[in-house]
């Protein structure tokens, strides 16, 4: 595995803006408790019993340790069948330039249809499914950020709702003092890590959604009600 010094992160850190990334990547890394916790309530309203029970399912949560998601590109845990094909590669790397937009040109409803076609240069077996959200927008001194939530997940005729997802949480720049005709700054995380892709830098692989979902399974799993 790849050391902590092998996981800084792609994305240079203006001033002032370390303290909001924190909080994103400690949001991300609760938020896969929470999913795992939300799939095996199913959606229902919390009464007394329930709020014993999501008190419970964090203790025991809180005592595993997640096996890390090895999603650094150096990788060593990465086999040789896992490498993406170069032609792949190189078409993900070109969508960099056709796919994102200027500042000028952002929206919601652009960002989740630039998204959805940045996705598509992904190879990943035809089983996994995937939904994209606005999430929030947030206003920084220099920027605003907007952040969407990609969730994959692989439904079957027996269990059309899944027992647990993965999610990728893509985050969107755009600047309130650069010109307008520049382009926005993009950045992704895959959901219980801290890595901070930029498109076109990382080469996509499914293990990294795998075992995002295997992770989850086995904490649903560990869990008695």
């Amino acid at each position: 595995h790849a050391h902590n010094d092998d996981m800084n992160e792609e994305v240079d850190s203006k001033d002032g803006d370390e303290s909001g990334t924190d909080l994103l990547a400690s949001s991300i890394a609760q938020s896969a408790i929470d999913s795992a916790y939300a799939t095996l309530c199913g959606g229902r309203e919390e009464d007394n019993n329930a709020l014993i029970e999501r008190q419970k399912f964090l203790q025991n949560a809180a005592r595993m340790r997640f096996k890390r998601v090895p999603i650094s590109e150096n990788d060593d845990a990465v086999s040789a069948t896992e490498e993406p094909a170069k032609e792949n590669v190189e078409e993900e790397r070109k969508a960099v330039d056709d796919v994102w937009m200027t500042c000028q040109e952002f929206s919601t409803e652009h960002g989740v249809k630039k998204i959805d076609e940045f996705i598509k240069t992904w190879r990943f077996e035809p089983s996994w499914k995937y939904s994209i959200d606005f999430l929030e927008e947030i206003s920084h001194e220099f920027d605003f950020y907007y952040t969407f939530q990609v969730r994959f997940s692989i439904p079957t005729r027996r269990k059309p709702i899944p027992r647990a997802t993965a999610r990728v949480f893509f985050t969107i720049i755009v600047s309130k003092i650069k010109p307008q005709s520049l382009p926005v700054e993009v950045f992704y995380q895959f959901e219980s890590n801290t890595l901070k892709h930029k498109p076109g830098k990382s080469q996509f692989r499914q293990r990294w959604l795998s075992d995002i979902v295997e992770n989850q399974c086995h904490v649903i799993s560990a869990i008695n009600f």
